[in-house]
């Protein structure tokens, strides 16, 4: 594994302080906290680089509050986003839920239930790094979506890990952001669903995040990709306060870039958030916000050797 390229996702999303120039129409804009709930194994608290992590909830343990993880999945989706040294966006505050049993599965009634809890626990964005790929859709899972959606949460989730299938469950329902992965050249990962509902592909191959132990991993994924999503929603959150997670979510829809890769359903494109906080800028009238220029499409950042 010596001297393949190691992407650091800091690098991925800007880091801009969150002030945004008042709007005559946007009186709130002022610094605000974003939530950001990671629904999965649960996020290890204790480790020493995991940033704010706030007592969540554990759907199977009513005596758990999340910040146990039993896999260690969720605090690498977690790190991502908000490790102290490592994260793409380590303002947020991390609301831990966990639905996976100790092999890591889990069904979809909890998976629900859990995103009605994460609304009811002041989520902005709820971020789901898991999919069913090859499964039909669940009513039950369906309807929690749809009501986390209409309270305007952001709703970000991972394609899957085969290039055969279409996007899984929850990422393809129509109102959660389905997240690919490309990789360090800014092509799709060789294991990036491509087909079905697709809506972005981001930054999953080869991502030095945290584990359990308080330590660093480098992992890959759609798993690693959607949280680096989520971090760009929380960026724009930051930078104006007024907006809902719904209304980034659509900002980044709208702002994607060209894809650089070949696909058989070529519908998506790359993560650009420059471009989404320039709509955001001409949205409130310009932004006073120092957002330095950031390689969101093409070749991202390395670490040196």
């Amino acid at each position: 594994m010596d001297g393949l390229p190691v992407v650091v996702p800091r690098h991925e999303v800007p880091t801009a302080e969150p002030a945004a120039r008042p709007h005559p129409d946007r009186p709130s804009t002022h610094p605000r906290t974003v939530r950001v709930a990671v629904i999965g194994s649960g996020v290890a608290a204790g480790h020493p680089d995991v940033g704010v992590v706030r007592p969540g909830l554990d759907m199977l343990n009513p005596c758990g509050d999340g910040r146990q993880d039993v896999t260690g999945h969720g605090t690498m989706v977690a790190g991502v986003m908000s490790s102290v040294t490592y994260g793409a966006s380590p303002r947020v505050e991390i609301l831990p839920v966990r639905i996976s049993l100790d092999n890591g599965r889990h069904v979809p009634w909890v998976s629900a239930a859990a995103v009605v809890s994460a609304v009811k626990h002041g989520a902005d964005i709820i971020n789901m790094s898991y999919a069913h790929q090859g499964r039909p859709p669940s009513l039950v899972e369906r309807a929690a979506i749809d009501y986390a959606a209409d309270q305007g949460v952001a709703l970000v989730a991972a394609a899957g890990n085969n290039p055969d299938l279409p996007a899984g469950y929850p990422a393809a329902y129509p109102e959660t952001l389905s997240v690919t992965s490309t990789n360090a050249d800014g092509d799709l990962s060789l294991f990036a669903a491509r087909r079905g509902e697709v809506d972005v592909a981001a930054s999953g191959s080869r991502v030095l995040t945290l584990w359990p132990d308080g330590s660093v991993r480098v992992a890959s994924g759609t798993s690693l990709a959607a949280p680096v999503v989520s971090a760009a929603i929380a960026q724009l959150l930051l930078i104006d306060p007024s907006l809902s997670g719904a209304q980034a979510v659509r900002l980044l829809r709208g702002s994607t870039g060209q894809p650089q890769y070949p696909s058989p359903e070529p519908r998506f494109g790359t993560l650009d958030v420059a471009a989404a906080l320039t709509a955001l800028c001409q949205a409130v009238g310009g932004c006073q916000a120092n957002t330095p220029e950031s390689p969101t499409t093409g070749a991202p950042p390395t670490l040196p050797r």
